[in-house]
């Protein structure tokens, strides 16, 4: 996700979601910033799929981390 080539952001989101179940072992600390620079990025797609991510992640962190 904090890749500069919007391809390989492209490719690591789809492999998230496709493999969504697994976001519930993960840290959930080290996923918050990344994905809130995702939201800003110049690319519709990548701010899609990270707006996808959040709210699969959030699930598990809540709201807070992502408010701070």
């Amino acid at each position: 996700m904090e890749t500069e080539n919007p391809e390989l952001r492209d490719e690591g989101f789809k492999w998230i979601l496709a493999h969504k179940e697994g976001i519930k072992g993960a840290d959930h600390s080290v996923m918050v910033k990344p994905l809130m620079s995702c939201l800003t990025d110049k690319v519709s797609k990548i701010r899609s799929f990270a707006e996808e991510v959040i709210v699969e992640v959030m699930a598990f962190t809540g709201f807070e981390p992502f408010s701070k």
